[in-house]
């Protein structure tokens, strides 16, 4: 099922910065990739280090991702219908203690035209337990 936006939630999503969630997949797909993620990382860490920039140039089964549906219908009521992937990249974050990943916010300080948006996509569990990705509301102003 396509998550389509209404009118308010793109209202609040200009005002704090974000939205969610979305499902853009099954637990079913989630799994078979996160399995692919967790098996190229293991057994070709050589090819696993190339998908940090554009990986969606370089693993279909990424660029199907960021073609579908799923994902691009509420990017396109934020953005409009004209859309471009720049990058897709993993971001893996254990959840172990060991592992953070910090604030990030380029377009605080880059003037980017036409702005962007990051799809958060996770392939697995993302409760506070496991250390979820945190935004804080209105930040991107």
């Amino acid at each position: 099922m396509i998550d389509r936006l209404s009118e308010e939630q793109v209202r609040d999503y200009r005002e704090r910065g974000y939205h969610t969630p979305i499902r853009v997949m099954d637990e079913a797909e989630a799994l078979a990739r996160r399995q692919w993620v967790e098996a190229t990382e293991t057994d070709r860490p050589e090819q696993y280090r190339k998908c940090d920039l554009k990986a969606q140039m370089l693993v279909p089964w990424i660029d199907d991702l960021t073609r579908k549906p799923e994902l691009l219908e509420p990017i396109s009521r934020i953005l409009g219908p004209n859309l471009i992937c720049w990058n897709a990249s993993f971001r893996i974050k254990r959840n172990d203690g060991r592992h953070h990943a910090g604030w990030h916010q380029d377009t605080r300080y880059i003037d980017l035209q036409p702005p962007g948006v990051i799809a958060f996509v996770a392939l697995s569990d993302c409760s506070r337990e496991a250390g979820c990705l945190r935004a804080i509301p209105g930040t991107h102003r």
